[in-house]
């Protein structure tokens, strides 16, 4: 696919923000999540555990003999499950016992003495998605406790509180106010999943200093490439102001072979893991398919996009086993080059020079601005497509709706456990969190009662309902009498609605689009012309040129004087400059790998800035 014209939207810092002194550059850091498959480690870790993360990243030399910390690693973030299931009799968190037998102080002070950033988590709502206690109606005492144990960042999720924008923005701005009482700075990352959380007046750079725009990206490519998309209409958000700034959080850094087929040998199920099932002799299933598969590609990929785009670089796992199993991993992370354009002064986010002038279709499985790569549930006439008909359900799983894996492999899912009905994969993990909880999957499942209603196992109090307009289906509360609209069969494999309509999944999983796309951003230069980093993204499956054409380079908005007849480019992958000189005046392409590889390289007006490497160092 060749890449025509395009707009450009230049991106200057914003001029509000949250005046904390925080998000001056994306933060960065590490988070205690997902896992490295070749070096797992115990997820939600210990004092211990914690420890030792904050060691490697202060002192473990990486193979350019530099730190983690010297390349801007600075936060420790444990993330999830660090407190008690329930508050003191006084209404105050907690620590962990079993994970912090001296108290939490200790382990924060370790960090600080590392001259590293220690990162705690709470919720917006009731309870986190771990259903430990939330900070709603507590925001004052609990913002004091952070403070005064020295929390230096604060990730507060969106799990168990009303999915209204309005509630939503209101709930997160008293735990901002609270912060801002507090007496300590203290960087505010909300996670709501909504690219709303960027984009409206109250919320964004009023609200944080960063927010996630995007789906966990646990899901696998597809989830990195719908946080690409939802970033893109988001960068005017995006930048740095005078007491601070705020970013575009497409969640976190994924290791190779998260979201792929394990393809262990296993004598039975238990011992496969992601929802697997053991058949022939090996692990196979889960959902996983080569859509959401990451590759060593894509994972060297989603790295660059990060950095080109100015979103927070968090990793996860357990960073020593990394830095010795899997050295492509800890060397991805660790590239000082790429690390430059994400931290860059000009503390501006990326554009894409697509193959339309909007910049191009959507990269991830479809979808829009406000809306996730999944398709929403509805009915259709039974039989014109029978395999997308067909769902697993009945006494062998305890009537409740599952996962068909040798039919389209999907779920009906409440999305982000609202009363929105999609169609998501079957990709199961316990050590994964979602809105459920941590390897929590309540709001995959659907009960069919004896009264004929289908309820959520998230919220038994909602039953599936059909819209006999619009064939639409959602979560609605249960009446009583039930409504016919609420009455569902279970039929030679078919969901049933009363008049006779089945359940229907919406094509397939998502898919890989199979497009090319460019994108691109300033930087700052101690040539006087300036520099450029460009990305060249390759999703289709094959081998291809991705190119930049005329319109390509005009949309780039280069100034007057660049000498484009004759710049220098340099591979921020391979460390080194391309050979000669280049005339990108009617534009350039490279052949760039399939699968979602990609490319990133610097152009530069002179050869000594080509030549040099620059790092944060």
């Amino acid at each position: 696919m060749f890449l025509r014209s395009a707009a450009l939207l230049l991106l200057t810092p914003v001029v509000l923000g949250l005046p904390n002194g925080y998000g001056y550059r994306p933060g960065m850091g590490w988070e205690g999540d997902y896992q490295n498959p070749l070096a797992p480690g115990p997820g939600r870790g210990n004092a211990s555990y914690i420890a030792s993360i904050a060691h490697f990243m202060a002192s473990g030399k990486l193979s350019s003999g530099k730190t983690l910390k010297q390349l801007g690693y600075w936060y420790v973030n444990p993330s999830s499950s660090w407190d008690e299931m329930t508050r003191t009799p006084s209404g105050q968190l907690q620590p962990r016992k079993d994970f912090y037998p001296d108290g939490i102080e200790p382990t924060v002070s370790l960090i600080h003495s590392l001259n590293l950033s220690y990162g705690s988590y709470g919720d917006r709502g009731n309870l986190d998605c771990d259903k430990r206690p939330g900070q709603l109606g507590h925001e004052m005492e609990d913002a004091k406790y952070f403070a005064s144990i020295g929390v230096d960042w604060f990730k507060e999720d969106s799990c168990y509180d009303s999915g209204d924008q309005d509630i939503a923005i209101q709930h997160y701005a008293t735990m901002r106010d609270a912060f801002n009482a507090s007496g300590r700075k203290i960087w505010f990352a909300l996670c709501g999943w909504k690219p709303w959380y960027a984009s409206r007046a109250d919320g964004g750079n009023v609200l944080a200093n960063s927010a996630r725009i995007g789906p966990d990206t646990g899901g696998g490519w597809q989830a990195v490439l719908q946080n690409v998309d939802n970033s893109l209409h988001l960068g005017q958000y995006a930048g740095a102001h005078e007491s601070g700034g705020f970013w575009n959080d497409g969640s976190l850094q994924l290791a190779p072979g998260v979201g792929c087929h394990s393809n262990s040998p296993c004598s039975d199920s238990k011992q496969c893991t992601g929802g697997q099932k053991c058949e022939n002799g090996i692990c196979q299933g889960g959902g996983f398919s080569d859509a959401t598969c990451m590759t060593q590609e894509r994972h060297r990929s989603q790295f660059s996009l990060w950095c080109i785009l100015g979103m927070n670089l968090v990793m996860t796992g357990n960073l020593p086993l990394i830095a010795e199993k899997d050295p492509y991993n800890m060397d991805t992370w660790s590239n000082g080059e790429a690390i430059a354009v994400n931290q860059d002064a000009s503390a501006w986010s990326s554009t894409r020079y697509g193959d339309r002038m909007d910049g191009g279709p959507p990269l991830a499985g479809g979808g829009e601005l406000v809306k996730t790569e999944y398709s929403a549930a509805n009915v259709a006439e039974c039989g014109g497509e029978p395999q997308l008909q067909q769902w697993l359900i009945g006494p062998a799983v305890n009537n409740t709706v599952d996962c068909n894996s040798t039919g389209h492999g999907l779920y009906l899912a409440l999305a982000d456990c609202t009363t929105e009905l999609i169609y998501d994969g079957c990709s199961f993990d316990p050590k994964v969190k979602t809105c459920s909880g941590v390897g929590n999957y309540s709001h995959f499942m659907f009960d069919l009662k004896e009264d004929s209603s289908l309820r959520s196992r998230y919220n038994p109090d909602w039953c599936v309902t059909v819209n006999t307009v619009t064939d639409a289906v959602s979560a609605a509360p249960c009446t009583s009498p039930l409504q016919i609209t609420q009455k569902w069969n279970y039929t030679s494999g078919n969901i049933q609605t009363q008049s006779g309509k089945c359940l229907t999944a919406a094509g397939a999983a998502p898919t890989n689009k199979g497009t090319t796309a460019v994108f691109g951003r300033p930087l700052t230069s101690s040539d006087q012309h300036g520099a450029y980093a460009i990305l060249l993204l390759n999703n289709d499956n094959n081998k291809t040129n991705v190119t930049c054409d005329t319109n390509c380079i005009q949309n780039m908005k280069f100034p007057a004087d660049f000498p484009l007849n004759q710049v220098y480019i340099r591979d921020l992958w391979m460390h080194k400059s391309m050979e000669g000189s280049f005339n990108i005046m009617k534009g350039f392409e490279f052949e760039v790998e399939g699968g979602g590889a990609s490319m990133m390289m610097k152009i530069c007006a002179s050869q000594q800035e080509c030549t040099q490497e620059h790092t944060l160092l």
